[in-house]
């Protein structure tokens, strides 16, 4: 892995604590939808006292933040939302949600993540995070390798290549990593794929949850969701399609107008098409400002059938706002 993309994984990765104690990791995610808010996702075990039993919720956390320019964590206490947790095995994922201009005051400016649904053909992950092997104060990156896909429940398998202990105690030593990111390496980038959330001893198996189970949580609670980058295999990357745009754009010569390339109409047609979260962006915002228009201003649930009744009008709007966006 290239130092830059271990570098990243560094600032990516954050520290939760309680009471001066390690109970997990996390991993920020910057998007561009996000509303100048930056998400920490993590596992939703990691904010219970009990663990796996769900039963003792924390009331907060704090989250340790690391500074490259400082090299030292500094600490954000976090009030606990769990309508933002799922306290589910089979969907043990959770959300905190920060300012970003809060976090970029000790990170400095974060990229935007790029994240991914498939691997393709790609076997090789990386995660850092803080385990106990190292009291939880320090952060170690692991190299696990692709086992399988658990068909049943939506999660998927890695195996663990590194030996932190004698095998019973490996359960204890790997403690720490649950919640951090686990991204997908390809060559000159990296991609979020999914958290870690346990560890099975036997074989040294970890279970990881995919990055976009994130988005039912999200939107049971109507926030902006993840956007999903097209990644493809033999060779197909991102990296790919940069470098190529690049050089179509160098042969274009002077006659290459950025300014009317970017303001072409049929690029919202595409958003449109790919129904992205640029396209759902938008069709909130019609409908948030059908339905909170005068004619509906302060009335209350009876008048829920004439909402009902009045869909066709609806409809209409959102087809006259279409033709209008795509001229």
């Amino acid at each position: 892995m290239l130092l830059k993309n271990d570098q990243l994984l560094t600032r990516l990765t954050v520290r939760i604590q309680n009471l001066g104690q390690t109970i997990g990791s996390g991993v920020i995610c910057c998007q561009s939808t996000f509303q100048e808010k930056v998400y920490i996702f993590t596992a939703a075990h990691c904010l219970y006292s009990d663990s796996d039993q769900f039963t003792k919720p924390l009331e907060f956390v704090e989250v340790l933040f690391y500074n490259p320019q400082e090299a030292r964590y500094v600490a954000i206490q976090h009030t606990l939302n769990f309508n933002l947790v799922s306290p589910i095995i089979q969907q043990d994922v959770a959300v905190l949600i920060f300012d970003r201009s809060t976090v970029e005051e000790i990170t400095g400016l974060l990229p935007l993540i790029q994240v991914v649904q498939d691997r393709h053909s790609i076997n090789n992950f990386a995660c850092k995070g803080f385990p106990s092997a190292a009291n939880g104060k320090e952060l170690i990156l692991i190299k696990p390798v692709w086992s399988q896909h658990l068909a049943i429940d939506n999660r998927f398998q890695l195996l663990l290549t590194q030996d932190f202990s004698s095998a019973e105690s490996a359960r204890f030593e790997v403690d720490g990593y649950s919640g951090s990111g686990i991204f997908l390496v390809e060559e000159n980038n990296i991609y979020l794929f999914g958290i870690f959330t346990r560890f099975l001893d036997a074989g040294k198996i970890i279970y990881g949850q995919y990055i976009v189970t994130f988005n039912d949580l999200l939107r049971e609670n109507f926030l902006p969701t993840l956007p999903i980058n097209s990644f493809g295999g033999h060779g197909l990357t991102l990296d790919y399609f940069q470098k190529t745009a690049s050089q179509a754009v160098r042969n274009l010569g002077p006659r290459f107008s950025e300014y009317l390339n970017f303001q072409l109409p049929i690029a919202r047609q595409f958003n449109d098409l790919a129904k992205d979260s640029y396209f759902k962006l938008k069709i909130t915002q019609v409908v948030d400002t059908y339905l909170t228009a005068d004619r509906f201003g302060a009335r209350g649930s009876s008048y829920v059938n004439e909402i009902v009744e009045t869909y066709d009008t609806l409809r209409q709007y959102v087809l006259s706002w279409f033709n209008v966006s795509v001229r």
